[in-house]
């Protein structure tokens, strides 16, 4: 991938998660109150926290394919980071 490309990513990731406005997934955070970050709704399969859990995993497991050496693997629990059970909308 050339580094027009690159940087083209970066700059669209980055818009993604940390830009101002609705569809930046930090600044829609933002207003998710504490009793909202486990709450399954009827019908749904994953709560606020799996769904930015999730998230966060990819971002981490796609960059060591793409640009590290692959060892992040779903398959090997522990290979990635992840966030804590307990951890907060805020945090």
């Amino acid at each position: 991938m050339g580094n027009t490309a690159v940087q083209q990513m970066l700059y669209l990731l980055n818009q993604a998660f940390d830009a101002s406005g609705e569809h930046a997934l930090l600044s829609n955070l933002n207003s998710v109150k504490d009793d909202e970050w486990r709450w399954l709704p009827a019908g749904g399969g994953r709560s606020i926290f799996d769904i930015v859990q999730h998230i966060g995993e990819c971002k981490y497991i796609y960059d060591s394919h793409a640009f590290g050496d692959g060892s992040m693997r779903w398959d090997r629990p522990g290979s990635f980071p992840t966030i804590d059970e307990k951890t907060t909308p805020a945090q």
